[in-house]
């Protein structure tokens, strides 16, 4: 549930602080994007592995998780209970949303 609403207040607060002209609504928007796309891919990976057919690589969900969808990854693994448990997978995508808002931060301060 915290993964949730970690996700939610940071959506509500990227959207806020392109309202106030903080950021461009394009980073808004491609957060959101991405966060669906990410969504999508756990949700088509939770479903091959109910029916033990071809996952897609844990490389692959890393990946989506750094182009900005980390918070799509977490509503998933929150909603759909997926890949909410793998320790390994829970740490490296921790360091990788991590160093996501990090990089937002420089941005922000940058600008």
């Amino acid at each position: 549930m915290l993964r949730l609403i970690f996700a939610t207040v940071f959506l509500f607060l990227l959207t806020f602080l392109s309202l106030v002209s903080v950021l461009s609504w394009h980073l808004v928007f491609l957060y959101f994007i991405m966060s669906l796309v990410t969504f999508v891919f756990f949700a088509f990976d939770k479903q091959a592995s109910i029916r033990s057919q071809r996952r897609i690589r844990e490389t692959t969900l890393f990946l989506l998780i750094t182009l900005c969808g980390w918070p799509g990854a977490l509503f998933a693994q929150t909603l759909l209970h997926h890949k909410s448990v793998k320790p390994s997978f829970i740490r490296i995508s921790l360091a990788l949303i991590s160093f996501n808002l990090i990089l937002l931060l420089l941005f922000i301060y940058q600008a």
